[in-house]
């Protein structure tokens, strides 16, 4: 009797934690804004005072690029008569914190190809050695560049109560959602500002 009851606890449990098959939308739920991306967290079992739930938490999202100078890196200028394959260098070392800014704890959201160890930000450096090629008959100017990505969108809350079927959305007080600096590269951006001969 035991065995079945515990047996009849454990399929309880297991059915109980699955949310419906329902499709989620890449929207905000309460004021219809679109978006390209959407994860959702782990299910988590609400079960005491009598009272059983399932919630989780459902993150939208688009994808910003972001281009940036790199901070104290002097620009090479390139004359009319430089020619060569290494006219300049850049050799550098510098840091950055990527961070994270939501209501919600960031191991939840479902981002888990993101990694900041449970923290709110965490730095990293880059180290560049480039040289810099330039092109006989122009002018131009040579700028040390980070390009990287910035994902912002919005968290909510999603409940199921298996009682009533009934799925409820709930907004965060910080609903707001930004994780910087992600799949940084750094470019070497060449602007040309004029020819000659």
């Amino acid at each position: 009797m035991k065995l079945m009851l515990l047996i009849l606890v454990m399929s309880f449990s297991a059915l109980a934690a699955q949310f419906p098959n329902i499709e989620i939308k890449k929207e905000n739920p309460f004021n219809g804004i679109q978006y390209d991306y959407v994860k959702v967290g782990p299910t988590q079992l609400y079960n005491r005072f009598g009272k059983r739930y399932l919630w989780r938490y459902v993150t939208v999202y688009n994808v910003e690029q972001v281009s940036e100078p790199v901070a104290n890196v002097p620009q090479f200028a390139e004359n009319c008569h430089d020619q060569g394959n290494r006219v300049a260098s850049w050799e550098f070392t510098r840091s950055y914190s990527r961070s994270i800014s939501t209501g919600a704890s960031f191991s939840l959201l479902g981002m888990f190809d993101i990694d900041l160890g449970g923290e709110i930000s965490r730095s990293f450096d880059i180290t560049i050695t480039r040289w810099i090629q330039a092109e006989l008959g122009v002018e131009a100017i040579h700028t040390a560049i980070l390009k990287s990505d910035k994902r912002v969108g919005m968290t909510y809350q999603q409940f199921y109560y298996p009682a009533s079927e009934k799925i409820v959305n709930s907004q965060l007080t910080r609903d707001e959602f930004y994780v910087d600096y992600l799949n940084p590269i750094f470019v070497a951006q060449r602007t040309i500002t004029g020819t000659c001969e």
